[in-house]
């Protein structure tokens, strides 16, 4: 487990989806393909190093404590919506 004193260090941050879209086609071109991760890992590591690609910023501390408050919201807007059906 994680210690939450270890300090992160901010690296860069790519699209989740628009990364393995551009994974596949990449090991497809290469004829790799794989339903591996660790071949898939090794792929996205090879696509990165040839391709150069940017990254996004790293998440802010704003943005992390919106994430963290996130579930929470969702949990009361879905008691309010319980509520009002039963007392209808």
């Amino acid at each position: 487990m994680k210690s939450r004193f270890v300090r992160r260090v901010p690296r860069p941050v790519f699209r989740r989806s628009a990364l393995i879209r551009a994974g596949r086609a990449f090991a497809t071109s290469l004829r790799r393909l794989a339903k591996i991760d660790r071949v898939d890992a090794s792929m996205i590591r090879e696509m990165a190093r040839r391709l150069d690609l940017p990254g996004c910023p790293p998440e802010t501390e704003e943005v992390s404590q919106l994430k963290a408050l996130q579930p929470r919201r969702r949990q009361r807007v879905e008691d309010a919506r319980r509520e009002k059906i039963c007392l209808g």
